[in-house]
Order: structure tokens, then C-alpha cells, then sequence
């Protein structure tokens, strides 16, 4: 069963990977002495079916960065990332493609 998460998106500026993909799209998984841990993965797109916010997030020790933050399902679609309010495809809901 899914179950919401919580997505950061940052542009990936600093591409030291070799990753031509622009987004990082960083799933948060704890947080310790007020470091946000995440897992990350690298997106061509990422489209919100659910509310978003910015927020500014300690992701090193004295390191912030700035995000674009939500709380929903993801699933993905080819390099494409999705975080909608309801689970399910993204893709059975009218409207969901448009950008």
C-alpha cells in the first residue's frame, strides 16, 4: 500500500554526477539534530496534484537550501516525477498531463 511522503524539489545546479536530469527530487526519511536525511532521485519533470509550499531546510550541518516542498503519493512516470493528494495514477484524472 502507498503511503504519503513527504518531496523536497531542488534544481540540480551542481550536477557532479553527470546526471542531465534538471530536478532532485529528495524524499525525506528522517531527521536528526535538525538535519533533514533524504533519498534522492533526478527528474526530468515534476508535476503536483497536491499543495505545495517553499521552505528553507538544514540538509548539512549549518548548510541550507532552499525548496519547493509537498506532502503526497509518488509514482513515476518514464523520468517524469508525480505527487498527487489521492492515491493512484496520476494519469486517471482529467487534466493530470497538462502542465
Amino acid at each position: 500500500m502507498m503511503e504519503k511522503k513527504q518531496i523536497h524539489i531542488r534544481f540540480n545546479n551542481r550536477n557532479d554526477n553527470d546526471n542531465p536530469l534538471p530536478w532532485r527530487v529528495l524524499t525525506k526519511c528522517d531527521e536528526v539534530d535538525g538535519v533533514l536525511q533524504f533519498t534522492q532521485e533526478f527528474a526530468a519533470e515534476v508535476r503536483f496534484h497536491a499543495p505545495v509550499v517553499t521552505s528553507e531546510d538544514q540538509v548539512a550541518a549549518g548548510v541550507y537550501k532552499w525548496h519547493i516542498r509537498s506532502v503526497g503519493y509518488v509514482s513515476w512516470l518514464g523520468d517524469v516525477c508525480y505527487v498527487t493528494e489521492q492515491a493512484g495514477s496520476p494519469m486517471a484524472s482529467p487534466g493530470a498531463a497538462s502542465g
